[in-house]
Parts: structure tokens; C-alpha cells; sequence
């Protein structure tokens, strides 16, 4: 693996693991607000970020 390829697999990780910390903002304050929809919009994305952090088939 070249050190371009191994650098863009690591930024897409990382872009990765942002998005799954946001989700899990988004789904603390729903449920903090009462908003069964989106928190589990977000439970449901959290799931599908996750399975794509560890390499996984969605």
C-alpha cells in the first residue's frame, strides 16, 4: 500500500469516526428532547457508520 493510499484510508476513517460521534450527539440530545424519531434515525446510523468503521458488509 502506498503511503497516499494508506493516508486516504486513514482520513476516510477518521471522517468516519466523526460522523459516528455526531450521530451519537444527535441521538443523546433527541432523547434528552423526547424525540423517539430521530433518536433512532440516528441509532440506525450510528449502526450503519459503525459496521463501515470496522470493514463490515451493511
Amino acid at each position: 500500500m502506498t503511503k497516499l493510499a494508506q493516508n486516504t484510508g486513514n482520513a476516510n476513517r477518521l471522517a468516519l469516526i466523526d460522523a459516528y460521534l455526531n450521530m451519537s450527539k444527535i441521538r443523546l440530545s433527541s432523547r434528552m428532547l423526547g424525540h423517539a424519531k430521530y433518536h433512532d434515525l440516528a441509532d440506525q446510523s450510528m449502526l450503519r457508520i459503525n459496521r463501515q468503521i470496522h470493514g463490515k458488509a451493511s
